[in-house]
């Protein structure tokens, strides 16, 4: 299950949805229930390792000016590039397919 989970952090990363955020878009992708639970445990471990974590697993990455649920309900595109947030966003997705990666290599 780490392998489909890093694939499918991978596919976001090529064509991420403006508007929903890494959880929302792998659920999207989940074939099961089963992958659900354990990728949702899986990435709020990852999650709660990166150095810029907001201290929500539900809402992980910070906004500079606002709390990151209202930050994540109120942003139109949160992959924007150009703004702290979306790289920030940005940040994370690469921590976390970095994580797998090195996981996967140590098994």
């Amino acid at each position: 299950m780490k392998a489909e989970l890093l694939e499918a952090l991978k596919q976001i990363r090529e064509r991420p949805v403006s508007r929903l955020g890494i959880c929302y878009q792998l659920y999207a992708q989940s074939c099961s229930d089963e992958n659900i639970d354990y990728w949702r445990s899986k990435l709020q471990g990852l999650f709660r390792k990166w150095p810029q974590f907001s201290g929500s697993a539900d809402f992980p990455v910070p906004h500079p000016t606002e709390p990151a649920c209202i930050a994540y309900n109120s942003t139109q595109n949160m992959w924007d590039r150009r703004t702290k947030y979306g790289r920030a966003r940005w940040d994370l997705l690469e921590f976390c397919i970095s994580e797998l990666e090195k996981e996967l290599s140590d098994e």
